[in-house]
């Protein structure tokens, strides 16, 4: 008995160590790949939202394809205040990003009329 105990502690630590050391290699790997990815608006990249979003302050999320992308997918967020909200699959105009946000109108509006 007192050895399936030693075993299931070493299992634990063991586990413990390898989500220690591998946490940070991931936390690495996924900054390194985020930021290959920069859109401005003088690319007019659109998206798909697969997560919609309520109001100014909510996340959605937007999927990217195709253009020399592959396949991006970026938490995204409403760029101006014009925009109540949008809804899952709602097609998008990426505006910019910031800190890996994607900033986004709907396909369609000019959002360069006034500049």
């Amino acid at each position: 008995m007192n050895t399936i105990l030693q075993m299931a502690i070493l299992v634990v630590l063991v586990i413990i160590a390898l989500e220690l050391f591998l946490i940070p290699i991931m936390f690495l790997y996924n900054k390194i790949t985020e930021s290959k990815y920069d859109a401005s608006a003088k690319q007019y990249v659109t998206g798909e939202l697969s997560v919609g979003i309520k109001d100014k302050k909510a996340v959605g999320q937007v999927v990217i394809s195709g253009a020399g992308f592959g396949k991006v997918v970026l938490p995204a967020m409403l760029f101006d205040d014009e925009t109540p909200s949008l809804n899952k699959h709602d097609k998008v105009l990426i505006v910019e990003t910031k800190e890996g946000i994607a900033y986004v109108v709907p396909r369609g509006v000019d959002v360069f009329e006034n500049l």
